[in-house]
């Protein structure tokens, strides 16, 4: 990224870049797309040019500008469209080291749909952190999911149907986890330690060996970062990116930002 184009995307108020060295890692659908005829054979972050890819032409997502509520975009099939990195950045929190995870998305799984589905999400089988739509007896919900080296964990709300355009939040910490949809907090609940692997790093899917969890949607960007957002970070994020693509309306009412952009 160039200092202009920093200066460009910060000039319009505030923009994730503020959140200096918490993060580590933005795919943008806007930057860094590799695409022929709309197919995407690779995706660079804003922030080290870390590149998700995929070579085969039937597993690539498609690219528009216009595919996320107006604004760009990259749909996936939710049978095998994928991006990946193989190894994870050092940089990027693992182990039990706290860190967080964001993605704005189009949700389009129709329920009943039985199946998880991984927005981005990094580490291995039984060892990732992840972002996920997941099935509640008929009804899509948001997650954060995280492997503890035997099994994946997972926290979920309960009040909001995951349909449609909206912002899903991951903090991993070194003993729970917790996330947030559009605003709205559910989780830690009981004690989960993350033992999150450092050998891929997927967005579309699962980052387990054999890849699964495929997303049926639009994602719009993927972010992944270190440590604990402030409240009012984590408040500033869902609502730059909700009114980036013109759904502010789904911030809750205690969101200070719903009326005015961050």
């Amino acid at each position: 990224m160039t200092p202009a184009l920093r200066t460009v995307l910060l000039s319009g108020g505030w923009t994730p870049y503020q959140l200096g060295t918490q993060l580590v890692g933005w795919w943008d659908a806007s930057y860094g797309v590799a695409e022929s005829g709309g197919l995407v054979s690779a995706w660079a972050d804003r922030i080290g040019g870390y590149t998700a890819a995929q070579a085969t032409g039937t597993a690539k997502p498609a690219w528009s500008a216009t595919s996320l509520n107006g604004t760009p975009g990259l749909t996936f099939d939710g049978s095998d469209d994928l991006l990946a990195m193989v190894g994870v950045p050092a940089i990027f929190p693992d182990g039990a080291e706290a860190g967080w995870i964001f993605g704005l998305a189009d949700q389009q799984a129709a329920a009943p749909d039985a199946n998880s589905r991984d927005i981005i999400g990094y580490g291995a089988t039984n060892a990732g952190r992840m972002v996920s739509k997941i099935d509640d007896s008929g009804t899509n919900r948001a997650a954060v999911r995280a492997g503890t080296g035997a099994a994946v964990a997972q926290r979920f709300d309960t009040t909001i149907a995951f349909n449609g355009v909206g912002t899903l939040f991951g903090q991993f910490e070194a003993a729970q986890i917790g996330g947030r949809i559009d605003g709205v907090a559910f989780g830690p609940g009981a004690a989960v330690i993350p033992a999150t692997a450092t050998t891929r790093l997927r967005i579309g899917a699962a980052p387990n060996t054999t890849a699964g969890a495929f997303w049926q949607g639009v994602i719009g960007h993927g972010m992944v970062g270190t440590g604990v957002l402030s409240p009012t970070d984590v408040q500033r994020l869902e609502a730059w990116a909700l009114w980036l693509c013109g759904k502010q309306a789904l911030l809750p009412a205690d969101n200070p930002y719903r009326y005015r952009r961050p």
